[in-house]
């Protein structure tokens, strides 16, 4: 057997059994960034976590290339004042969707590499506790086009 072929071999495992045995009932939907000024440290990565089993699951890490760090925030309002708290981890219930949109939950993305530039996209990897790991391609969109107007 050839080095490519069992490099592929053992990339795809995993997502062959994973679907086979309806292992992973965690999905996300609707992924998106908020394209950021050219000289922004800090970007925003919004999503809709999806659980359809019958076990509870969290979000408990990210990471991109895009950024040093990735960290889950709520926005909590304090005093009048809009303040960002961090979050160790999300619990994503049995047979629920959990929303990260603006004004809310969503994913910190802590001192960007380059500016989040509408129309590009760039890869994010998600983890769940329940050992679940999902690579995903992040399009970068104004925030018109994302529906929102303030994070």
């Amino acid at each position: 057997m050839s080095m490519t072929r069992r490099i592929f071999l053992l990339v795809t495992a995993p997502a062959l059994s994973a679907v086979a045995l309806d292992r992973w009932p965690t999905s996300i939907l609707d992924a998106w960034a908020r394209a950021t000024p050219p000289m922004a440290r800090t970007g925003v990565v919004y999503m809709t976590i999806r659980n359809e089993g019958r076990e509870p699951d969290a979000l408990i890490a990210a990471q991109t290339e895009a950024a040093a760090r990735a960290e889950l925030h709520r926005t909590v309002i304090e005093n009048g004042i809009a303040r960002m708290q961090p979050v160790p981890h999300l619990e994503i219930p049995p047979g629920s969707d959990v929303r990260l949109e603006p004004n809310g939950l969503h994913l910190m993305l802590i001192e960007l590499r380059a500016p989040l530039v509408a129309g590009t996209s760039f890869p994010l990897r998600v983890k769940f506790r329940s050992g679940l790991e999902l690579a995903l391609a992040v399009p970068v969109r104004t925030a018109r086009a994302g529906g929102h107007s303030a994070h």
